[in-house]
């Protein structure tokens, strides 16, 4: 049985504009306090546990100012003179349990579960609503409490880890469910960003992984594929622009997607060494709009990458030419609002196809 552990103290100023009431920048505190024990119950039984300590305190302090022709928040003449402050402190725990069980030496599986947080923080960009609440509908009342909820995951894992051929062929799969409280969405507004709490989600799946090597020296195959099935809680949002999400699946989270990669690498002589690379990765369609307008919707792509190389045996020098994305494929990763132009979306593309050399020098 061992025991180790550490702790952590950051203090930094926020990156904007704004200011604590004595001039001072305004800034966030953060202490963590982390350990793991790991005891061995049996020859073949190992069990971890993990604990995390994170209270965190954060103070901001605005005073916009605005000349205002629009109802739009960057415009509003009611936040202009306006000052607000905000506090709030948090303390909570995350952690994590895990035990493995080795059948053999070739297969080995587990089970484990978590406790994840991420803190809470405030809305920096101006919010308004019906009310003046940010659980309000739309509006032209500036809210002055832009705070949003710690975000929590209980997360449970079922897996197995096996090896077969000697050694030459991995193959692993798991089953998770995960289960979010206070889920932390950021969305666009079309003029402003600001994070909303969603009351639950909940994403559910299985990972399968395999590497194989051997078959002939200096050739290796490695590959993936994933199903998650994810969800938005059924609760109803006040946010009229979130009308889609109770009950309907993720943004940004395709149910499937997969990758499949071969590397080779045979000695040329001469104290040389060439290598190559071809991968592939697959996504199924998803929604690219955190608001899941179905405007938004990307279909299913993939996206080709390619590496050759020839370096020195020691690999003291290394002359790679590479390509991502060979076929050009055109997919959105991010489609938002387009700024004052109701009907229309502007989107953040993948990067189109690029190549180029790379040297890599070692001494």
């Amino acid at each position: 049985m061992w025991w180790s552990g550490c702790a952590t103290y950051e203090h930094k100023a926020l990156q904007s504009s704004f200011e604590n009431p004595d001039g001072s920048p305004a800034c966030a505190s953060y202490f963590a306090a982390n350990g793991q024990l790991d005891p061995a119950a049996l020859r073949r039984i190992g069990a971890a546990l993990v604990a995390r300590g994170v209270p965190a305190s954060a103070v901001p302090t605005s005073a916009p100012q605005v000349v205002g022709f629009t109802c739009l928040p960057w415009a509003n003449v009611a936040h202009a003179g306006r000052r607000t402050e905000q506090r709030r402190t948090e303390r909570e725990w995350s952690g994590t349990a895990k035990l493995a069980y080795r059948w053999s030496d070739a297969v080995m599986t587990y089970v484990s579960a978590a406790r994840g947080y991420k803190a809470g923080g405030f809305n920096l960009d101006r919010v308004q609503s019906s009310d003046g609440l940010s659980s309000g509908v739309q509006g032209i009342l500036p809210v002055d409490d832009t705070a949003f909820p710690g975000e929590f995951v209980d997360s449970y894992e079922l897996g197995a880890k096996t090896s077969w051929l000697g050694g030459n062929l991995l193959l692993n799969a798991a089953l998770f469910y995960q289960d979010f409280s206070d889920f932390q969405l950021n969305n666009f507004l079309g003029t402003s960003f600001v994070v909303r709490a969603i009351p639950s989600v909940v994403s559910r799946g299985i990972d399968t992984e395999l590497l194989w090597q051997g078959a002939m020296p200096g050739l290796m195959v490695q590959g993936g594929l994933s199903y998650t099935d994810t969800a938005y809680g059924d609760d109803p949002l006040p946010d009229a622009d979130l009308a889609l999400l109770p009950g309907s699946r993720l943004s940004f989270a395709p149910r499937w997607s997969a990758n499949l990669s071969v590397s080779y690498e045979h000695a040329l002589g001469n104290r040389m060494t060439g290598r190559f690379n071809v991968g592939a990765k697959y996504v199924s369609e998803y929604n690219a709009g955190s608001d899941l307008d179905p405007q938004k919707a990307q279909p299913g792509y993939t996206v080709l990458n390619a590496r050759l190389g020839i370096g020195a045996d020691d690999k003291r020098w290394m002359l790679e030419a590479w390509a991502e994305n060979l076929g050009n494929e055109t997919y959105r990763q991010i489609v938002i609002d387009a700024p004052l132009q109701a009907g229309s979306w502007n989107a953040f593309l993948g990067a189109p196809r690029t190549y180029g050399l790379t040297l890599r020098l070692r001494y």
